[in-house]
């Protein structure tokens, strides 16, 4: 017998398809597709949102960083960067004094406050 090949999308719709019929419970369909009954919820509610692309896998990354270094400082940097690697090592000590330059201060560490405030 040939090994079936699925992908992730695809037993996913299955096992909504399977539960729409009502053959199955919850926890059987859990239990047969190796997922939480967590999960499942979570793809029934995409489902039922009535987005075309429901069963896409989602990405884990994060919309925004905070802590990003800004792009304008970002393209400083890459500006001090020699353009050809055998200045590489010549232009090492230079390019930090030239840093120095930029005077880029992200501000002060975030840290629990040791004074209390009265009004």
């Amino acid at each position: 017998m040939p090994f079936v090949e699925t992908c992730r999308m695809e037993e996913r719709v299955r096992m909504l398809s399977d539960y729409v019929s009502g053959h199955w419970s919850v926890s059987d369909l859990c239990r047969r597709y190796g997922v939480s009954r967590e999960t499942f919820y979570a793809w029934r509610k995409r489902q039922m949102s009535g987005a075309d692309d429901w069963f896409v896998d989602r990405s884990h990354g994060t919309v925004s960083c905070p802590h990003r270094t800004p792009a304008a400082l970002v393209d400083q940097v890459i500006a001090l960067r020699p353009a050809a690697p055998a200045q590489a090592d010549e232009a090492r000590s230079s390019t930090h004094d030239r840093m120095k330059t930029v005077r880029y201060h992200p501000g002060p560490k975030c840290r629990p406050s040791t004074r209390s405030f009265s009004i």
